[in-house]
């Protein structure tokens, strides 16, 4: 890996290493040249630095080292973020809400799994789909650190309406905390960025 031809699996990697076990910078360096990824100390030390500032990892100081592991400030994915949006919609069809909230987003048919993520129950309307890539799928996921289990079905919504505008505009309200820029929330013509 070099600085003009960044690998974009450093990030999934990292994560899958810590996830296993909360490491230091070294035995960080060490795992990811067994997988064969190359990349400076320097590089891997700042890179390590940006992930805990993006909330993503947690930094904890063992003289003379650090440690890392997984945060535990970032409660929210965007699973959770979908399956609160669609309860809040209606309770009675939350799960056919995320699974079309999904299927928009990630412009594939989801698995079962992850509306489990949404901390939902199954939808009880849905079409079955066999897509040929689900086996790439299922390791783009696990790379992420979402098991998805082999025999874990895909499916699509049997409705094929759009979800409306405004849903996704609920979304993206929570995701990146969006009410602090609205004016709504503040009476003062003066705004917080």
């Amino acid at each position: 890996m070099s600085v003009l031809d960044p690998d974009l699996k450093l990030k999934a990697s990292i994560l899958q290493i810590v996830a296993n076990k909360n490491s230091t910078i070294s035995g960080i360096h060490n795992a990811l040249r067994s997988q064969g990824i190359e990349v400076h100390r320097l590089i891997l030390t700042g890179y390590l630095r940006a992930m805990r500032d993006l909330e993503l990892l947690d930094e904890q100081e063992i003289k003379p080292s650090k440690l890392y592991s997984l945060s535990t400030t970032t409660t929210s994915d965007i699973y959770s973020i979908v399956g609160r949006v669609a309860a809040s919609i209606n309770d009675d069809s939350s799960p056919e809400i995320a699974l079309s909230i999904l299927n928009i987003l990630f412009g594939r048919p989801i698995f079962l799994r992850e509306i489990e993520r949404c901390g939902l129950i199954p939808p009880r309307r849905y079409r079955k789909v066999a897509h040929p890539d689900r086996l790439k799928y299922i390791e783009k996921l696990n790379a992420a650190g979402i098991a998805i289990p082999a025999s874990n079905i895909m499916i699509e919504p049997e409705d094929s309406n759009l979800v409306p505008e405004d849903i996704l505009m609920r979304i993206l309200i929570e995701a990146f905390n969006l009410k602090r820029y609205s004016r709504e929330q503040s009476k003062s013509p003066q705004q917080t960025l």
